[in-house]
């Protein structure tokens, strides 16, 4: 049951045969068997549960679901269908499969993953390999995209199961689809919004600089350059995996009768489609506060915890964005007081129930802490 297929692409897997028209599974088919295939230890948790959701969706298409007693009666005395890559003949689905009086077969091999994200919540990803083996050995055959990228992210959740449960139904109903079943009331990614709230308590856990120095961006991010606008980039680091950058730019801009106004923005930097997908302004246009202390130039960036979460620091706030959601989060006044030239560093901390942010000086010597937490 260790068996993964990671290293499978959707594409190749889409190649084995030619997809059914649309609902062609519906129309065809009357009475099928679903069986699941966990491949890990967290999948097995969770096994009844693909089962129940695949169930339900071959019952919203009209097909009728081997009872499930007789499903496990022919999954334990057919072995050769824990291999997604077994040749099934039609022989084979006599032999195995008559005497339940099906006309298909639905497999799924399930991979999932949960870890602990940011702030006393969980992050978990599924795949699914799905397989279709009708009574003539006709088979139709997809893998779910891989969770955990920009535009399929992971699922959140307060605890491993609501996190899990949402994973694993987003990629059920995907491989579903892949093969033309219909899915009403499709599962979203569930994901959190996160706030900073200032604390004079002292963690008591090690900050970690997020700051990750890169060039990859060079030449690739977009910044002002005119006469009258233009923009320094004065911090770059990237995201753990390495597939995204936070880009910090420094504005300045000549208005009427040469005044000027400066503010930053944060780009986020798609190393892996070579895009720009989100430009965050740390003060949109006319939102400034008025006799704001403090330079509006942002003087650290990183990401938190993963490419999702992308902070920075200027010389009087602290701001928190959803680079999936191409969102802000959180942002906080921090109050401290930087003389001209220092390089204060934004740090984190997390254990298995919090999190922390903080902002420091150079020196290490003073700090603001900032505890993340889930927002209402």
């Amino acid at each position: 049951m260790n068996r993964t297929f990671k290293g499978l692409s959707a594409a190749l897997l889409f190649t084995i045969t030619s997809l059914l028209s649309a609902n062609a599974l519906a129309a065809n088919f009357e009475k099928v068997a679903v069986m699941v295939f966990p491949q890990n230890e967290a999948a097995e948790r969770f096994a009844n549960n693909a089962q129940s959701h695949l169930e339900m969706i071959l019952l919203d298409n009209g097909i009728t679901v081997l009872d499930k007693d007789e499903a496990e009666a022919l999954k334990n005395g057919w072995t050769q269908l824990e291999d997604p890559g077994a040749l099934i003949t039609a022989e084979d689905f006599v032999e195995n499969a008559d005497k339940y009086a099906i006309d298909g077969i639905l497999r799924i091999y399930l991979n999932l993953d949960v870890l602990p994200s940011i702030a006393n919540s969980y992050s978990a990803t599924a795949q699914a390999d799905i397989r279709f083996v009708d009574e003539q050995a006709n088979v139709e055959a997809a893998v779910t995209n891989p969770m955990g990228t920009r535009g399929n992210p992971p699922s959140d959740g307060l605890s491993p199961s609501s996190a899990s449960i949402n994973a694993i139904y987003r990629a059920l109903e995907e491989a579903a689809q892949a093969v033309n079943l219909d899915v009403f009331g499709k599962t979203q990614p569930r994901a959190f919004k996160y706030k900073l709230t200032e604390t004079t308590d002292t963690p008591k856990m090690a900050m970690k600089a997020l700051n990750r120095p890169t060039d990859k961006h060079e030449g690739k991010v977009e910044l002002f350059d005119s006469t009258w606008k233009w923009e320094d980039a004065s911090c770059a680091s990237e995201s753990p995996n390495g597939n995204m950058i936070a880009v910090a730019g420094y504005v300045t801009e000549t208005g009427s009768g040469m005044s000027r106004s400066w503010y930053s923005r944060l780009h986020i930097y798609d190393v892996v489609n070579e895009e720009t997908p989100y430009v965050f302004d740390a003060w949109p246009k006319g939102t400034k506060p008025k006799r704001l202390g403090g330079t509006s130039q942002f003087l650290d960036c990183g990401f938190m915890g993963s490419w999702r979460f992308a902070v920075a620091m200027s010389g009087n706030y602290v701001f928190l964005w959803d680079t999936e959601r191409g969102i802000e989060m959180s942002k906080h006044p921090h109050n401290f007081e930087f003389d001209r030239g220092d390089e204060p560093r934004l740090k984190m901390g997390g254990g298995d129930k919090e999190t922390y942010l903080s902002v420091e000086d150079e020196d290490g010597e003073e700090a603001r802490y900032y505890k993340v937490e889930v927002a209402e």
